[in-house]
Parts: C-alpha cells; sequence; structure tokens
C-alpha cells in the first residue's frame, strides 16, 4: 500500500526520475528472472515503475537515488542567462 501512495504521491507532483535513472532500472529490470513489461513479483508495470522517483525493486535490486537528485516533470527548462 505504501507503494501506491508513494507512486500516487510522484505523479501528482511530477516528481519522475532522470533518464539516466530509468534506463538503470529498466536494465536492471531486464536482466532479472522476475522482470519482463510486468514485475512479476509486484505486478507493477516496468516502464511506468521505473519512471517514478519513489518506486523501488521489490527484492532491492535498485540503488536509491541520491537526495539531491533533479526531478524534472518531463519538460526541458531553458537555463540560458
Amino acid at each position: 500500500m505504501t507503494s501506491l501512495t508513494n507512486a500516487l504521491g510522484d505523479v501528482a507532483k511530477g516528481r519522475y526520475a532522470p533518464s539516466i535513472i530509468r534506463k538503470e532500472r529498466v536494465r536492471i529490470c531486464n536482466s532479472c528472472p522476475y522482470g519482463g513489461n510486468r514485475c512479476d513479483l509486484c505486478g507493477c508495470f516496468i516502464k511506468t515503475k521505473t519512471a517514478l522517483l519513489s518506486s523501488s525493486c521489490p527484492i532491492g535490486k535498485w540503488s536509491k537515488p541520491f537526495r539531491d537528485t533533479r526531478v524534472h516533470s518531463g519538460k526541458e527548462q531553458d537555463t540560458a542567462e
């Protein structure tokens, strides 16, 4: 239930994992015997689960993002001065 609550909070607040974290999570899931399109352990869709910042692997294969990980809403920001 906590995982679902965290996922809903991420979606509501636009907290998505940066691309590099998503790619690493997908790579790990693709090499896992429980992976595929859905995780056989938790039932989540891999593409969605890997994109949400507070998501975690049910067997602890993902490292946690650093506390200062920059989150984004999927929109690129112009940082030019």
